[in-house]
């Protein structure tokens, strides 16, 4: 079985297709989804100490104005489980990657019409 199913020829679209090629050309655009926000998680990982940053920077600057209101460990996000921190950062690598996935799609459509 291949990785990715390759698509039909001119010649073979007749405009009808049974419910199993429909099923196929689902999985094939799943595959193709999945591979596309798998490399742009790739690129989101190197990326994540800025976006990290950005998004604890308005609450680094509260904590500047209003020590009193501040937790005990400061500046630093907050974790109750031992594998909280990986989980942050894998949902922060999967929302960068979903949004460069979303970007590239809108651009390509965009482009190619």
């Amino acid at each position: 079985m291949k990785l990715i199913p390759s698509r039909k020829t001119p010649a073979e679209r007749t405009g009808e297709m049974t419910v199993v090629e429909h099923l196929q050309e689902l999985r094939r655009r799943i595959i193709i989804c999945v591979w596309a926000v798998a490399i742009s998680g790739i690129a989101a990982w190197f990326l994540y100490g800025p976006f990290k940053n950005a998004l604890r920077k308005p609450y680094c600057d509260f904590v500047a104005q209003n020590p009193q209101n501040a937790s005990t460990n400061g500046c630093d996000l907050v974790v109750t489980g031992p594998i909280d921190p990986m989980m942050v950062k894998l949902k922060i690598v999967l929302f960068i990657a979903i949004a460069f996935f979303s970007v590239y799609v809108m651009l390509l459509t965009g482009l190619s019409g």
